[in-house]
């Protein structure tokens, strides 16, 4: 062989397995990169917020709250006489839910007015002749019958008051 082709097959021919090595891995880097640059858009779904009722049941964590919170109550302790709406129905503003006992608000203010008039009689009849100390144990019974008397009066008086509005039984 020439003294040439010697140097130019040495020098080839001994890095030539470093030459391809780094020739594929050129390759891939660029083939690499080539396909990071052809990455398609992910698609996302969009949709438009409404406000609207619940159609469906859940079954979830969470907590639903009117958009306008109600509490209801009596004036005063009442029995329930009817109930005019179940769970679940629509009500408008204004219309009568339950109808309440006023009976029980009768019958309390009745009975404070003859604690009254009992003490009363009583107060009478001790300061005709009676000791200090049953004076005083009467007009402390009298106090108390006219606050008793006071308390069942409005009580009956906002009930009538209530039912002249057209709110029944309350």
């Amino acid at each position: 062989m020439s003294p040439r082709n010697n140097s130019q097959a040495g020098f080839f021919g001994r890095h030539r397995v470093w030459i391809i090595g780094l020739a594929i891995i050129a390759a891939v880097i660029v083939l690499a990169a080539f396909i990071s640059l052809q990455r398609s858009d992910v698609p996302v779904r969009i949709a438009e917020v409404h406000r609207g009722d619940i159609r469906a049941v859940i079954t979830t964590n969470g907590k639903i709250t009117p958009v306008l919170p109600f509490e209801a109550h009596a004036v005063a302790p009442a029995l329930v006489k009817r109930v005019l709406v179940r769970e679940g129905d629509r009500v408008q503003a204004g219309q009568l839910l339950l109808e309440l006992n006023t009976s029980e608000a009768q019958a309390e203010a009745a009975k404070a007015l003859a604690q009254l008039r009992a003490a009363e009689a009583s107060m009478e009849a001790i300061q005709a002749g009676g000791t200090r100390e049953e004076i005083l144990t009467t007009r402390a019974e009298l106090v108390k019958a006219q606050t008793d008397r006071d308390a069942a009066q409005r009580n009956l008086d906002t009930a009538i008051i209530l039912l002249r509005r057209g709110i029944p039984d309350i």
